[in-house]
């Protein structure tokens, strides 16, 4: 769900903008709260909110009920009991390792629980732009100043091109604009702008983009049978193209890659994947896992997953009718497909469901592998009923 982006307040508040500080290959121990808190400064002083929009009406609702609910050492908290919306946080999370995850167009609270405490938060960005991050906190509260910084998986911390701080309401807002984002993962790292803590005192923090960059062109799509599909599942934030500036058309789409697709519309709970060839550090493990958690897809006898194996259409088709719980029977038969294999019932759900057809000369090709714009093509027209 994607949110309407808050409108630039007047009497801004205006402060140095930072350079964009890379930090290939640093550990989390050379990465100190000190050292993050120096990427931002704060305001000495912070001005009326000029005026109540949507968007901060909406977020004095959130700060309100979340700061009814008492804190609570024990479990992962994925969502609120009373407010789906609001991702908490669970220590430790102070590294991308431990990372909190929350999708993009939730919101994200937590505490500090001392003067040098980092909280990670993992989201997907959905698309190339400009975003806006708002913390809010108590105003009374001095010892907590919760400042949000963008970090990618190689420690690039983007730009902040634009602070602006304000109050209302007994309620302390900082808003920061972030240039440059990329699809894709990124740690959304909040950090206390004190030297001092109050563990009782908590923070919530919203992210929206304040302007998005049109869908990319690919070369290799325009003009072809696939184009409508792939600007869909581009345009969905479900596909990305190459840095080479291609899609890929032709590309055979792997296991991996499907499963993310699959796992990013459901908007599923990232988890580890178990598999032995899935490491932790995989692109897609925490897509994987999602997957495997939710009993959509499994592995192999030998407790692998080949995450760079090319998914076949057979296992297209059972993935597909698994993800989206999808019913119905064909008439149609194949050739090279009998009652006895065990992708028959999914083939055949997915043809009389219009998402797949066979080929002319009355095969299905169950072991053949997909290419991207076709499971492009079969994604769209699973999603939307323009195709």
């Amino acid at each position: 769900m994607k949110f309407q982006p808050v409108p630039m307040l007047t009497s801004l508040l205006l402060m140095t903008g930072i350079m964009t500080t890379a930090l290939p290959g640093a550990s989390y121990a050379e990465t100190t709260s000190d050292r993050l808190k120096e990427a931002v400064e704060l305001p000495d002083q912070l001005k009326p909110l000029p005026k109540n929009t949507e968007k901060t009406v909406e977020l004095k609702e959130k700060f309100d009920k979340m700061s009814e609910r008492e804190k609570s050492e024990e479990g992962k908290f994925k969502a609120s009991s009373f407010d789906s919306e609001i991702f908490y946080e669970y220590e430790p999370n102070d590294s991308m390792e431990l990372a909190d995850w929350v999708p993009y167009g939730s919101y994200g609270m937590g505490y500090f629980d001392s003067f040098e405490d980092l909280d990670f938060y993992q989201m997907d960005l959905p698309s190339r732009g400009d975003i806006e991050i708002t913390t809010v906190s108590n105003e009374y509260a001095d010892s907590t100043i919760p400042i949000a910084l963008v970090v990618t998986p190689d420690w690039e911390i983007l730009d902040i091109i634009e602070t602006e701080g304000y109050i209302d309401g007994g309620l302390k807002f900082i808003f920061e604009t972030i240039e440059g984002v990329t699809p894709g993962p990124h740690y959304i790292v909040l950090v206390n702008g004190t030297d001092d803590y109050d563990a009782a005192e908590p923070y919530l923090f919203d992210v929206q983009y304040t302007y998005e960059e049109p869908p990319i062109s690919f070369p290799d799509v325009v003009g072809t049978w696939a184009e409508p599909y792939v600007d869909y599942m581009v345009e969905q934030n479900l596909m990305n193209g190459y840095p080479d500036g291609t899609f890929g058309t032709n590309n055979r789409i792997t296991r991996s890659e499907a499963a993310a697709v699959i796992a990013r519309e459901l908007g599923l709970y990232p988890e580890i994947a178990e598999f032995k060839d899935v490491p932790r550090t995989h692109w897609a493990s925490e897509y994987i896992g999602a997957m495997e958690s939710a009993g959509i897809l499994s592995g192999y006898s030998d407790g692998t997953f080949r995450p760079n194996a090319s998914l076949s259409r057979e296992e297209m088709a059972a993935l597909v009718v698994k993800s989206y719980f999808l019913e119905g029977r064909s008439d149609v038969k194949f050739s090279d497909v009998n009652k006895s294999r065990w992708s028959y019932p999914y083939i055949q759900n997915l043809v009389a469901n219009e998402i797949v057809n066979g080929y002319p000369d009355g095969t299905f090709r169950p072991t053949s592998s997909i290419k991207r714009s076709e499971f492009a093509a079969m994604m769209a027209r699973l999603l939307s009923d323009e195709y």
